[in-house]
């Protein structure tokens, strides 16, 4: 994930100009269900019971992460330490906890519509959004057919920007997703495998100065 944002910045620096001190954020998609709170069988869903009705619809907040600046980090590796540090400084319990609230409330005194358009709004206003998850370690099959990925990616946001990672089979898929015309795909496609092998060059030469 933080790869990923790294060649976001990549990409800013490329393609304008004194935009390493630029003020953008990023919105990370966090899954909210606790440990042990699965999904039921359909059937089980089915049945009206106060507990397995929390099995129903999704569970997910918004963290407003700011992207580090180019210019307040010395290699690589300190902006990738710089976002892992913000994302778990944001991501603390007791804000998960309110923003699902607020979230609560806004559905509860007016509505579902309304509680869209506060979603809506929030993406809107963010640079990027970016989500991921960990994804099978075995192949799937479809049929008597193997599948050789799995990717996945948001609908109807209005974001310019939109990144999504899984893992299948212990290999990385990214997805991005752009408004059209407004990005170069292939330049952006560039600065995140740039960025990827980069911080694999930064971390290949920690291991070896530490033998």
């Amino acid at each position: 994930m933080r790869n990923n944002i790294l060649g976001t910045r990549l990409y800013m620096h490329e393609i304008i100009q004194n935009s390493d001190n630029s003020q953008s954020t990023a919105l990370v998609l966090l899954n909210t269900r606790r440990p042990g709170e699965e999904y039921k069988p359909l059937k089980e869903m089915n049945n009206g019971n106060a507990k397995t009705n929390k099995a129903w619809g999704n569970r997910f907040a918004f963290l407003h992460v700011e992207i580090p600046k180019l210019s307040r980090v010395s290699n690589p590796l300190d902006f990738i330490f710089h976002s892992k540090k913000e994302i778990n400084r944001k991501r603390s319990p007791l804000a998960v906890f309110l923003n699902t609230k607020l979230w609560g409330v806004v559905d509860k005194l007016k509505g579902p519509e309304a509680a869209a358009r506060f979603v809506h709004s929030t993406v809107r206003n963010a640079s990027m959004t970016i989500s991921n998850m960990i994804g099978p370690l075995d192949q799937l099959a479809l049929g008597d057919y193997p599948l050789s990925g799995i990717y996945f990616a948001s609908a109807g946001l209005p974001e310019d920007l939109g990144i999504t990672v899984i893992s299948y089979m212990e290999k990385i898929r990214v997805v991005l997703k752009m408004r059209k015309e407004h990005m170069d795909p292939k330049k952006l496609k560039s600065c995140v495998e740039n960025a990827f092998e980069i911080v694999f060059k930064a971390s290949a030469n920690i291991s070896t100065a530490k033998m």
